[in-house]
């Protein structure tokens, strides 16, 4: 969860000659791989800027269930912790390339639950620029009563890439509308 349990983590695999691996799965998606590919291919030109969207509509069960560990900060719990990491993977894997600098605001827009304060986020906001200049903004709604899912758009200097909820992959060149590309699934 931190640096120091990162230090004390590699050492644990070096005396036992193990690996240590980070799972961000989302990578292994089909649709996800054509994006990359895409962007890999140089369909879309130089990344000028990325951005990824999340609401989810969780507004109602914050007020009716106990959020537990995932409440509160000291126990790491939160949606920058659970989600966040996932979408910054994503864009350093899309891109292909290092946060240079960072701006950021983590929310509790629901900071009470039945029987338990919370000081841990419900809602993430980041924005910044990539060592290659390209821009970024990356955010998460969750304390809300209405969502429109996931919303991935990466925008070139010879196009656009959208991914909207990890079922709809749409891709348009320069002046031309943007059009659903199919995606098979094996």
């Amino acid at each position: 969860m931190n640096s120091r349990e990162s230090i004390e983590l590699l050492k644990l695999s070096k005396s036992y000659n193990a690996k240590v691996l980070i799972d961000f799965e989302w990578h292994y998606l089909p649709i996800r791989q054509k994006m990359k590919e895409l962007i890999q291919n140089d369909f879309i030109g130089k990344i000028i800027h990325f951005e990824y969207h999340i609401s989810s509509p969780q507004y109602q069960k914050l007020q009716s269930t106990q959020r537990n560990w995932m409440g509160e900060k000291q126990k790491f719990g939160g949606m920058l912790g659970a989600l966040g990491t996932h979408m910054i993977d994503c864009l350093r894997w899309l891109t292909r390339d290092e946060i240079e600098s960072v701006n950021g605001l983590l929310h509790t827009h629901v900071p009470e639950g039945p029987g338990e304060l919370r000081d841990a986020d419900d809602a993430f906001f980041i924005h910044g620029k990539m060592k290659n200049n390209t821009t970024f903004s990356i955010q998460l709604l969750s304390g809300i009563n209405h969502g429109f899912g996931s919303n991935l758009k990466v925008f070139g200097t010879k196009g656009t890439i959208t991914l909207t909820n990890d079922k709809q992959l749409c891709f348009g060149k320069i002046n031309d509308e943007l059009e659903e590309l199919k995606v098979e699934f094996k």
